[in-house]
């Protein structure tokens, strides 16, 4: 029974088995998953989005551009690091002496100019896991019901460990079904208005390492997993004397990259990654740290205490970083 819970843990949130997963990520997930966790069809984008409104309140603090991509990063000689992005087909620059790197970690090398250079330990440790092929795509399903059936009630993350798990795209299959409709219950009674007709389960397939698929064979993966996931719920349906799903329709996401499989002694190459870069580049995201949401959280306070120590050294208040931020960006142009 361990082994399979434990097989269920590995393909749900690496990809993998047991035995390629560090430990301590390992712990941290499966205990993390002992209280009862609650999600939106928009995944975890709802507390992000919700953490932007907080910081959209406070313009003195914070300019925060979205929908913008990221091009490269580039230090100066004056050790000031310069950030190019592309919105709305034009490209900005902005400068800034402290960056951070929130990105996923393989991007590094592509994303900072002279990565080798600047920061080899950190560059050699994410070759390794290239190498390796640790990361892990995924297709992310998100599949929509007809009404509420009792299905979207019965667990919030349902994994789907195998014993002859692959991520062969002919064969691939889900390994989580997670429900978007927890927020809506009170424990198992219903709380959802009766003007809401739709409900969500979310299909998660991981798909081994940067393949090349169409959009036809998205489409057939995800067909392969709609059809699995009514053969789990189909039967416990019938047992409830309910119908069977009723499957409205279905969006593909393709998560490149999305997933570090963290090996065995992860934590020790960790420290190294965490480790500024030129004392003006860190990189900060969760393939440095455990996977759950309060590891995220961490990250998050201690990428906001470490902004404050640097604007308290510098003798600057976040009011005058605002406006020195803004003359700076207008001065050179941008917006």
């Amino acid at each position: 029974v361990i082994r399979y819970y434990l097989n269920n843990y590995g393909h749900s949130a690496m990809g993998g088995f047991p035995h390629e997963i560090n430990a301590a990520i390992g712990i941290n997930f499966v205990t993390s998953e002992m209280e009862t966790r609650y999600t939106y069809p928009l995944g975890t984008y709802e507390p992000i989005k919700r953490a932007l409104k907080i910081l959209q309140s406070r313009p003195d603090l914070v300019t925060i551009i979205t929908g913008a991509e990221v091009e490269k990063l580039a230090k100066r000689a004056d050790k000031s690091v310069t950030v190019s992005y592309i919105k709305d087909g034009k490209r900005y620059i902005t400068t800034s002496d402290r960056v951070m790197f929130t990105a996923p970690i393989t991007l590094a090398p592509r994303i900072i100019h002279n990565f080798d250079k600047i920061a080899p330990k950190h560059n050699e440790i994410i070759q390794e896991m290239l190498k390796d092929q640790q990361m892990t795509d995924y297709a992310v399903i998100p599949v929509f019901l007809e009404g509420h059936p009792s299905a979207v009630k019965l667990a919030y993350d349902l994994w789907l460990g195998r014993e002859n798990y692959t991520t062969d795209p002919s064969k691939v299959l889900p390994t989580d079904l997670i429900s978007g409709e927890w927020s809506k219950y009170e424990g198992y009674n219903e709380a959802v208005p009766k003007s809401d007709r739709t409900s969500v389960i979310t299909m998660y397939i991981p798909l081994g390492r940067s393949a090349q698929f169409s959009r036809e064979k998205l489409i057939e993966i995800s067909e392969r997993g709609i059809e699995y996931m009514k053969s789990i719920y189909n039967p416990m349906l019938e047992a409830k004397g309910e119908e069977p799903l009723k499957i409205r329709f279905a969006e593909v996401n393709f998560w490149d990259d999305s997933i570090l499989r963290s090996k065995p002694g992860h934590f020790e190459k960790a420290k190294i990654l965490e480790e500024p870069i030129q004392d003006s580049i860190w990189i900060r995201n969760s393939n440095t740290e455990t996977p759950s949401w309060e590891g995220a959280q961490y990250l998050g306070w201690l990428g906001g205490q470490e902004v404050a120590a640097s604007l308290e050294a510098a003798g600057i208040t976040p009011k005058e970083a605002s406006v020195a931020n803004g003359a700076n960006q207008k001065a050179n142009g941008h917006h």
